[in-house]
């Protein structure tokens, strides 16, 4: 079981600080590949009391900071930084940082950043 609780939340930066308590849970797996066409799952709460599941689907690998579109609104990422681009996740507000799950529940990204189409990942 796993329990979360919000410490601080900040909406106009988009930024939240959470307390998580996993029992019977000692640590999280990673994947440690990715590819094109893999399908990904996000489970994310609206606010305190709703959540969403969304799947999407990897269309690029690793592409680098300037490799993207729209690198110019990405500018709290290091440039150094290689993401991974999929399409039909959400997008919205309150979801970067959350965990990106493989079909085997493997943590393989962070959320990162959305459009409208597109979303990108930090492996």
């Amino acid at each position: 079981m796993i329990a979360v609780k919000i410490l601080k939340l900040e909406t106009e930066l988009d930024l939240a600080m959470l307390q998580i308590k996993a029992t019977n849970c000692e640590y999280a797996i990673n994947a440690l590949e990715v590819c094109t066409g893999q399908g990904v799952d996000i489970i994310v709460s609206y606010d305190d009391d709703y959540f969403s599941y969304t799947c999407g689907i990897v269309a690029f690998e690793r592409r680098p900071h300037e490799g993207i579109c729209h690198p110019k609104k990405i500018k709290f990422i290091d440039e150094q930084t290689i993401f991974v681009q999929v399409h039909g996740l959400h997008g919205l507000l309150g979801h970067k940082g959350a965990p990106i799950f493989d079909s085997r529940c493997r943590i393989i990204w962070i959320y990162s950043y959305g459009f409208i189409i597109m979303n990108f990942l930090i492996h």
